[in-house]
């Protein structure tokens, strides 16, 4: 459960509001470790002229595991 706890640091200790990750298209198992931390794909773009994919969470798309319930307002 380390991801979820690099999460949960993320949105509750910093306060971020997203949380992005990128990586080159064709690397299939760091896209798999951004899917199991929730990460959504967003889009394929270029970062210093490299191809990238993007994947991102955000705030009110994530839930802590201590939470029960999701409150959507």
């Amino acid at each position: 459960m380390q991801i979820t706890r690099l999460s949960a640091y993320g949105f509750e200790e910093v306060k971020l509001d997203r949380i992005v990750a990128i990586t080159a298209p064709e690397h299939t198992a760091s896209r798999r470790v951004m899917e199991k931390c929730g990460l959504k794909y967003e889009i394929n773009a270029q970062y210093y002229n490299l191809d990238v994919v993007y994947y991102a969470l955000a705030r009110s798309e994530w839930r802590s595991l201590d939470s029960l319930y999701i409150l959507q307002i």
